[in-house]
C-alpha cells in the first residue's frame, strides 16, 4: 500500500493514511503548506470520492467495472483500485509487480505467479472486478 509520494529531491509531497488497508486520508504538502483530503471508499476499499476539510467533494472516480473512466474534480488523488497507483506519465495503474491498463481491463504483463494465479495471467481480479481485487501479494481477494 502506498504511504507517500516524494519529489525528485526526496521531499515528501503527499502522504496517505490507511487503517486496516482502507485509505482514509491524503495529506498534500506542497511548498511546506499542508492540506488534507478525506477519502471515501466503496465495498472493495477503492477511493471513490474525496472531500476537503469543509466537507465539499473535490474529487470523484466513477470508474466503471475495470477503471476505464477518468476521475473528475479539482484535486489530485492518484490512488485507483486497491494496491494501485495512477502513473500520469503512462496513464497506467502501477500495481507493485506490474502495470494495469484500464482501457483494456488487463495487465500489460503476465502474472508473476504464472498459472498458479489462474488461466488468464493478464486478467484483473479473476475478471470479476465488482466483487474481487488484485492486492500487491498477487492473488486476488474477495471481501465479505
Amino acid at each position: 500500500m502506498l504511504i507517500g509520494e516524494y519529489n525528485n529531491s526526496g521531499a515528501l509531497i503527499r502522504e496517505y493514511i490507511h487503517v486496516n488497508g482502507e485509505p482514509l486520508a491524503q495529506i498534500d504538502k506542497p511548498g511546506g503548506t499542508e492540506s488534507i483530503l478525506y477519502l471515501h471508499t466503496d465495498h472493495l476499499l477503492t477511493a471513490r470520492y474525496a472531500t476537503n476539510a469543509g466537507g465539499s467533494t473535490v474529487w470523484s472516480w466513477d470508474s466503471g467495472a475495470f477503471g476505464k473512466e477518468a476521475p473528475t474534480g479539482s484535486a489530485t488523488v492518484n490512488l485507483r483500485f486497491p494496491g494501485q497507483y495512477f502513473d500520469a506519465e503512462t496513464g497506467l495503474h502501477y500495481n507493485w509487480h506490474r502495470y494495469y491498463d484500464p482501457a483494456t481491463g488487463r495487465y500489460i504483463t503476465s502474472d508473476p505467479l504464472g498459472l498458479a494465479a489462474g488461466l488468464n495471467t493478464y486478467g484483473y481480479a479473476a475478471q470479476n472486478p465488482l466483487s474481487l481485487y488484485d492486492p500487491p501479494t498477487g492473488r486476488f481477494c474477495r471481501l465479505s
